[in-house]
């Protein structure tokens, strides 16, 4: 509820998506930790604020434009969004191996 005067951040418009995002991140990180610690053998933080970035360039970008390519497909096998959707793949592909290159948030632990 907004009151005269006042403005919350819950209702400005794009903090509630980024907060959910935030919120999944970090639950599916700690989730998965002890099994990458077991399975690795070590433990990393940069996939959390990497997330941060891929969510939502590929849930508001990349997907739909691959759904629209695929629906105007059959009329124009060329279509400008799937190559949009290429690109914006490629530059998916280049923040995880910009995430992977830093190895000072790298955590060796050994198997427990």
């Amino acid at each position: 509820k907004i009151h005269f005067g006042q403005v919350r951040l819950a209702n400005i418009q794009g903090i509630g998506y980024m907060r959910g995002i935030w919120f999944t991140s970090l639950v599916a990180g700690l989730a998965t930790m002890p099994l990458a610690a077991w399975h690795f053998g070590q433990v990393t933080f940069v996939g959390f604020f990497a997330n941060l970035l891929a969510i939502p360039l590929l849930g508001l970008a990349i997907l739909p434009l691959y759904l629209i390519s695929f629906l105007l497909w059959i009329l124009f096998p060329q279509h400008i969004a799937f190559f949009a959707a290429d690109k914006l793949t490629g530059l998916l592909v280049a923040l995880a191996e910009k995430a992977s290159e830093f190895e000072s948030l790298i955590l060796p632990v050994s198997r427990f």
